[in-house]
């Protein structure tokens, strides 16, 4: 069986700053799909630690996942009164 992610550069704390690498362990992502979403307006607030370093905050990260919840669940309402439209 193949390894989808690598194990964690380090071991996450549940409060702690996250590097970019270890957002995108704890998400499941690639690192292209956070610069696609970042891209898109759609990332993580991150902080610049010194003069090249960035980090997410764990609000940064919470605040993150509660916009994609909220971005997944209009989107199944959109289509739901599509659907309820059609009928």
């Amino acid at each position: 069986m193949r390894r989808t992610s690598k194990p964690p550069p380090v071991p996450l704390e549940p409060d702690q700053d996250l590097t970019e690498e270890q957002f995108c362990f704890k998400h499941n992502m690639s690192a292209r799909h956070l610069q696609r979403l970042k891209e898109q307006g759609r990332g993580p607030r991150m902080m610049l630690v010194g003069n090249k370093a960035t980090r997410i905050t764990p609000e940064a990260d919470r605040d993150w996942v509660k916009e994609r919840e909220a971005e997944r669940a209009a989107q199944v309402e959109e289509r739901l009164a599509k659907r309820q439209a059609a009928e």
